[in-house]
């Protein structure tokens, strides 16, 4: 009779899946951009109307933005607006109830960002209204001046108004605006509508003109701020040095914002230790960097004496320090349930995992160093 061979038992080592690296890295890019979004998100507007006076009374353009939010957004809102970085921040911000009604200062912060200072505010009313100058070079007669607006508003109708600089010959614009009107202090407007806006739509705006005077609108016609406004567009005087730059009561002081900003620079220096660290750990002992591939060895030096999941501490510190570095509280909120997630669809398998693999060297490893630091 012949003899029967039986097969070699077998060990079947259970392994986590997905690859939790993997895991971690797509609820951090999934939870920065949901959180990227509430911080960013404007409510629509009914109406927005963007006004550039070259030359009113500086060598610099006056920029007047004035939006109207739509009925049926609740109020008060939560408003972010972008600059150009030159500009260095709004002269003034503030709102009315009405379209044609009083303006009244608003408190905002502001902060540099990249080619832009983004500007926060909060409306109580429908109607706001901002300021700022960019400057423009006047040392020659041929005069450019070019603005894009970043599309952080959906608009339902958009309108681009140009005052004509005193003394200016040949103006022309683009887009052509080819409605024309006559302010009380004699100067003239160009306007046009340009339909509606999609959030996240830039519009450039260029304007060239000869102009050969260096003085201002205002020096040349020898008028007041308030005289120069066009119909229906009264000007608001900028914020006295009390208001100017203050924040409203929800936002950090500068200051802090300041502080917030370097911290997050700090841990975005200290991060890549962590990572680079672990990473080196892997490669000089040849252990697999394939999560679904078994454990060759158990790490328990270096990089690793200090904190059981160094990868994973440096990626949540390279969160906290980019959260810093935008300074909105979304990022900050949704920061624990980022942990939890990693906590307990990542981190406990892979214990368990190595428990099993590993057996008490594992459980010995675990006493002396912290999960995280």
């Amino acid at each position: 009779m012949a003899e029967q061979r039986l097969p070699k038992p077998t060990t079947r080592v259970r392994l986590p899946s997905p690859a939790p690296f993997l895991r971690w890295a797509l609820a951090l890019v999934l939870l920065s951009a949901a959180s990227f979004a509430c911080a960013q998100a404007n409510p629509r507007l009914a109406s927005v109307s963007i006004e550039i006076w070259p030359e009113f009374d500086r060598p610099a353009a006056l920029v007047i933005v004035r939006g109207a939010i739509a009925e049926g957004v609740k109020l008060p809102a939560q408003l972010s607006l972008r600059l150009p970085a030159s500009s260095g921040g709004p002269a003034a911000v503030a709102y009315s109830a009405s379209a044609d009604g009083n303006l009244l200062n608003l408190r905002y912060e502001h902060a540099p960002s990249g080619a832009y200072t983004i500007v926060k505010f909060e409306a109580p009313e429908r109607f706001f209204h901002v300021e700022f100058y960019d400057p423009m070079t006047t040392g020659d007669p041929s005069r450019t001046f070019r603005y894009a607006w970043a599309g952080d508003f959906a608009a339902d109708r958009a309108t681009v108004v140009v005052q004509e600089p005193a003394s200016a010959q040949g103006l022309v614009t683009d887009p052509e605006l080819k409605e024309l009107s006559s302010g009380a202090a004699g100067l003239n407007y160009r306007m046009g509508d340009i339909g509606s806006l999609a959030s996240g739509k830039a519009v450039p705006i260029t304007i060239k003109y000869t102009k050969s005077d260096a003085r201002s609108s205002v020096d040349i016609k020898g008028i007041r701020t308030a005289q120069a406004a066009a119909p229906a567009s009264p000007a608001v005087q900028p914020s006295s040095a009390s208001d100017a730059g203050h924040l409203p009561m929800w936002a950090l002081p500068m200051a802090a914002l300041v502080t917030l900003a370097a911290t997050g620079v700090l841990l975005l220096v200290i991060a890549p230790w962590f990572l680079v660290s672990s990473l080196r750990m892997f490669l000089k002992s040849k252990n697999t960097l394939v999560p679904i591939k078994p454990a060759t060895s158990l790490q328990t030096t270096g990089i690793y004496r200090i904190s059981r999941n160094p990868m994973y501490t440096g990626l949540a510190i390279v969160y906290l320090g980019i959260s810093c570095l935008l300074g909105n509280w979304w990022h900050f909120i949704l920061f624990p349930l980022l942990l939890f997630i990693l906590y307990a669809y990542v981190i406990v398998p892979e214990e368990k995992y190595l428990t099993r693999r590993f057996g008490q060297s594992y459980l010995d490893y675990r006493l002396k160093v912290r999960r995280w630091l």
